[in-house]
């Protein structure tokens, strides 16, 4: 509905000023305050193929509901995506859509653009709330279908100078993880290195986190990244910054001046970076905070250090 207009009616044979909205895929108007019900004709559905579900339990929607995000991924290839900001991000991604399930009303807006690929199942609010198990106001979700992740030669092939690296060795927590990727995209970084223990970026928390800013990255599952930090410094010149929590040995974050191709290695909240992981950076940096006060969260001390690293970046570079 757009904002409410006033209109003059006449009513019991007095003329009279009052609010009406429009609904924007109907010509029609409804006067403000007053329950309105109607069935969408079928002219406002796109020239696309869609099919009806009326039973939560049917089958061909099993795959929202039924199955975990580790089995979707195994079994199928698939993550689940929810609610319509982020399906839009998603359709606008390099990851392919296998289907989509939304509300009827969802469906006529013609902001949606869906490959004739993706299947469309429609069904009622009180219908997907009952298919997802919880009271569901988002009004779409969708799967979406995994990319092979590359190995670190071809992983590389597409990062510009200065390139600038996020290393991720064992982030535990979903919202984490999305947080960070959420930053790291938003303040230009786009290569992202994650560890064989780091949890999977396309569960849903993680999604929902970040925003979908996952999907603008590229993303390499490390299974060694002990070997794979050691190929990145010889055959592509990286140089490699552990962030820390106040280590004595640690350089304060403000002195330090990046080199022209630097990984960022941030480690968990719980255990902090693997030693024999710290023992291959080059430098080790801290954020200094006041005495008697904790560190901060890995979120907000990475989005301090990004911030930093790529202004530093900027205005010139250590060789």
């Amino acid at each position: 509905m757009s904002a409410c207009p006033r209109k003059m009616i006449k009513e019991n044979g007095a003329e009279k000023s009052k609010s009406f909205s429009r609904c924007r895929n109907l010509n029609l108007d409804v006067e403000c305050g007053e329950a309105v019900s109607f069935v969408w004709p079928a002219s406002l559905f796109p020239m696309i193929q869609h099919i009806r579900i009326k039973d939560p339990d049917d089958e061909r929607v099993g795959a929202f509901t039924s199955l975990k995000d580790r089995e979707l991924a195994l079994r199928h290839g698939l993550f689940v995506v929810e609610g319509e900001w982020l399906v839009l991000r998603l359709l606008h991604s390099s990851y392919p859509v296998h289907a989509v399930l939304m509300t009827p009303s969802r469906f006529a807006d013609p902001i949606w653009q869906f490959s004739a690929a993706t299947t469309i199942y429609l069904a009622e609010e009180q219908v997907i709330s009952r298919v997802v198990g919880f009271p569901f106001h988002r009004g779409m979700l969708a799967l979406g279908i995994r990319s092979p992740l590359a190995p670190p030669d071809e992983f590389l092939r597409s990062a510009q100078m200065p390139a600038r690296l996020i290393i991720l060795p064992e982030i535990n927590d979903a919202e984490n993880l999305g947080a960070l990727f959420r930053s790291g995209i938003g303040l230009g970084y786009t290569h992202f290195i994650l560890g064989p223990s780091c949890t999977d970026p396309f569960s849903r928390r993680a999604l929902r986190t970040s925003m979908g800013a996952i999907f603008q990255a590229n993303i390499m599952r490390s299974q060694d990244l002990h070997s794979d930090i050691i190929h990145l410094r010889h055959e592509h010149g990286f140089k490699f910054h552990a962030l820390t929590a106040g280590d004595n040995d640690a350089e304060n974050l403000e002195g330090v001046r990046p080199s022209r191709r630097v990984g960022l290695i941030f480690g968990s909240e719980a255990n902090g970076i693997a030693p024999h992981l710290e023992m291959l950076c080059d430098n080790k940096v801290t954020i200094p905070m006041q005495p008697g006060t904790d560190s901060l969260n890995v979120n907000a001390a990475a989005a301090i250090a990004l911030y930093h690293y790529r202004i530093q970046q900027g205005s010139g570079s250590a060789p």
